[in-house]
């Protein structure tokens, strides 16, 4: 039942649901992937600490993403954080990269 609910929930992620509080700015520009505080925060410690730490990103609900990283690899990442795999080629990459990035 969990896994159905995260599905669905990241498959509302990057059509711009309502329901998804969280935008990315993708190079300066408010992308069309979104994110769910809950999930982010119950999926990386990263996120979790960015929320929790009074930083604007949080406040606002709005997240640079680093730059070079496309949308679809930012999908891949959201799809490891929500299911804790990715079947995305560039989302694995992405995610190979923020973990050493980090």
């Amino acid at each position: 039942m969990c896994e159905a609910r995260c599905v669905g929930m990241l498959g509302q992620a990057p059509s711009g649901s309502e329901d998804a509080d969280v935008q990315f700015v993708f190079d300066g520009v408010v992308g069309s992937v979104r994110g769910h505080r809950g999930m982010l925060c119950a999926g990386s410690e990263v996120y979790d600490g960015l929320f929790r730490s009074g930083m604007v990103e949080g406040q606002e609900g709005v997240i640079g993403v680093p730059p070079g990283v496309s949308e679809a690899g930012y999908r891949g990442l959201l799809e490891w954080v929500y299911l804790g795999e990715s079947t995305s080629p560039c989302g694995i990459l992405v995610v190979l990269c923020l973990l050493d990035f980090e």
